[in-house]
């Protein structure tokens, strides 16, 4: 019950007592009143009464005597009126019934009373001739008191609902500053530090709302500080300072990352750009020029590389960029080498430059290391500055590697049969939340396997790259939410589960409704489902996120943003964002225990993240060494393969 309410129910109950303490007593003293006034009033009339008698009794005549009676009895006021000797002979009598129909029955048991009859000597001479008894008329009192109470009790009703009128908006204006503390304590509950303005008049909810405001600004100025320190760490160590793309170090922290990491499969090219001459062109046209020009290549390279987490572009030194392009096939890297150069061309026709630009492509190989990628690049960019002044050149696979790498009509092919038949296989990576004596499991991710036409065994990283290019991504969402949640069902498992959903799925507006209603449907185990989406996501339709999350919310089911600190962006949308875990990205925990930016950059996000409620997972853990150093940081889950491997039941 909220304040505004019980101040109405005890100024009524107050009300309420006063009143009825009013009535009693006031009915009471009408009571006593009445029955003091009636007594003193037939008593007048009973001696008024006899002493007239008494002239018309010495000589006997009854008929004149009963002429009076009947006179006074007429008015109305008097119940019953007799004359009897002092031998109780009764000479007249007169009845009149006791009327109270306008009066309520309980009102007449609750207030009843009775008279005591007046009486008066009648006198013949000098004897006593007998004696006169008159009984007031009761309901004549009883009217009277229920006229007075009633009167009484408007009054008092009239002036309540006078009261509460001025009451009810009386309190709304004086509490609406407690509502605004109210709204402001909530949205600091929910990341958000709202300043209340306008200050109540009132001393103490002023000081309330100014110590609130305080607090507000203060945990907000921390947050502050905390996401200026991560973007500038981001921009310092991780960042070309002129092209804004990430810069050598990002990029090989990515690339051993994707390499290495068990649950990656990455697979795709890598294309290496070279522009030479940058030193003559320094000095014709000078550096401001120069860097203009580089900045043009860079919307170039941006362009025509894909705009999403499936492309990572990088300026590696003054003269050379890196493309490494997600599940791309030989053929589309030559394309895509061709149409660069292109750009690139007409740019400098048009700017009559002489810088020449070459490219060499190198295809991903199975068991791959980062290492022999970069050198087969190399060799094929060296190769490329041998043919022509703008060129570019591929490193030639084996035709047994060739023989693993699936056209878009096969990866077409495989997804739908995978989709018809439901043959997704689902395992079950454990993340852990502390490391005392005992391993505690936090949660469960789901990871996705299938199988391709040779039966070999493929990771989610391999094909549902090609799922989402294909549109078929939603449908295979769709599968896996289906199926873990029949398998929480049926060997009532009570862990969470982390299920990945893509952005496609999320913008659809079909599968968010689908998703919603079969939450409502499975509402005993909606608290048991976290549901990860790539930061990327997050950055570009930071809407739409919302309105999933307070949607999934109504259902107890949580999110959890994945990859984070892949993307360069400011991390203040995550104040904005009412979500329960933060992952972030295995580049960063990659030999972290021998970087020290990537710690740093670990323990400020951390920090953040703990003052914003939101728990923090470290993945992609690989040995103790790394573990170790992640523990120093206390965050809150932590996942690798050096952990718990996927298995594909939960114990």
């Amino acid at each position: 019950m909220n304040l505004r309410k019980l101040l109405i129910i005890t100024v009524v109950l107050i009300f309420l007592f006063i009143f009825s303490g009013t009535l009693v007593v006031s009915i009471n003293n009408f009571r006593h009143y009445l029955i003091h006034e009636t007594a003193a009033q037939t008593q007048n009339t009973a001696s008024t009464l006899s002493f007239a008698l008494s002239r018309y009794a010495n000589k006997n005549d009854i008929t004149t005597m009963e002429t009076m009676i009947d006179a006074i009895f007429e008015t109305g006021n008097y119940q019953k009126i007799v004359i009897k000797k002092f031998d109780n002979q009764v000479i007249i009598s007169r009845t009149l019934k006791n009327h109270v129909n306008t009066v309520p029955h309980w009102f007449i048991k609750l207030t009843a009373f009775k008279l005591p009859p007046a009486s008066g000597i009648i006198s013949a001479g000098w004897k006593q001739y007998g004696n006169i008894l008159i009984y007031s008329q009761t309901g004549i009192a009883y009217q009277q008191l229920w006229k007075d109470s009633t009167q009484l009790f408007w009054w008092f009703s009239c002036s309540f609902i006078l009261t509460l009128l001025i009451l009810i908006p009386a309190l709304n204006y004086l509490l609406k500053p407690l509502a605004t503390v109210k709204e402001q304590a909530e949205n600091i509950s929910a990341k958000k530090f709202t300043i209340v303005k306008k200050l109540p008049w009132t001393k103490e909810l002023r000081s309330v709302v100014e110590v609130m405001n305080h607090l507000s600004q203060r945990v907000q100025t921390i947050f502050d500080e905390q996401a200026v320190l991560i973007e500038k760490l981001q921009e310092h160590a991780y960042k070309d300072p002129l092209t804004k793309l990430s810069n050598r170090r990002y990029f090989t922290m990515q690339l051993e990352h994707l390499l290495k990491g068990q649950e990656q499969g990455f697979s795709g090219t890598l294309l290496l750009l070279e522009v030479n001459g940058l030193t003559q062109l320094k000095k014709a046209k000078g550096y401001e020029y120069t860097e203009q020009y580089l900045l043009q290549i860079t919307d170039i390279l941006m362009s025509l590389s894909n705009s999403n987490l499936q492309s990572l572009i990088s300026r590696l030194s003054d003269t050379n960029f890196a493309l490494l392009q997600y599940n791309q096939s030989p053929t589309d890297a030559e394309k895509l080498a061709q149409n660069i150069l292109k750009e690139i061309t007409i740019l400098q026709k048009n700017e009559a430059m002489a810088c020449k630009i070459h490219i060499g492509i190198a295809i991903y190989q199975e068991n791959q290391t980062s290492s022999e990628l970069l050198s087969q690049a190399d060799m094929a960019l060296r190769a490329a500055q041998i043919k022509s002044d703008n060129d570019w050149h591929m490193y030639q696979l084996d035709e047994v590697k060739k023989s693993h790498i699936h056209t878009a009509r096969q990866w077409q092919n495989i997804l739908m049969q995978v989709i018809n038949t439901e043959s997704i296989t689902l395992y079950f990576q454990p993340i852990y939340e502390t490391f005392n004596h005992q391993k505690n499991i936090l949660q469960y991710e789901v990871l996705l396997r299938i199988h391709d036409e040779n039966k070999s065994l493929l990771t989610a990283a391999q094909f549902l790259p090609m799922a989402e290019n294909l549109n078929l991504i939603t449908q295979i969402d769709q599968l896996v939410v289906k199926k873990v949640i029949k398998q929480i069902n049926k060997n009532q498992y009570s862990h969470k589960f982390a299920i990945n959903l893509s952005g496609a799925s999320l913008m659809d507006t079909n599968f968010v409704n689908w998703l919603y209603k079969c939450l409502q449907e499975n509402n005993a185990i909606a608290s048991q489902l976290i549901f990860e989406v790539p930061e990327q996501f997050a950055i570009n339709q930071h809407d739409a996120l919302k309105k999933f999350i307070k949607k999934i919310h109504a259902l107890q089911s949580n999110i959890s943003i994945d990859q984070f600190g892949r993307c360069f962006s400011s991390v203040h949308y995550l104040q904005n964002l009412n979500i329960a875990y933060l992952k972030i990205d295995g580049s960063f925990t990659h030999q972290i225990d021998t970087d020290s930016k990537n710690q740093f950059f670990v323990h400020t996000l951390a920090d953040l993240a703990h003052n914003l409620d939101i728990k923090v997972i470290a993945l992609n853990i690989e040995n103790e060494a790394e573990l170790e150093t992640l523990k120093t940081f206390a965050l809150d889950g932590y996942q690798g393969y050096f952990l718990g491997k996927p298995v594909d039941k939960v114990s």
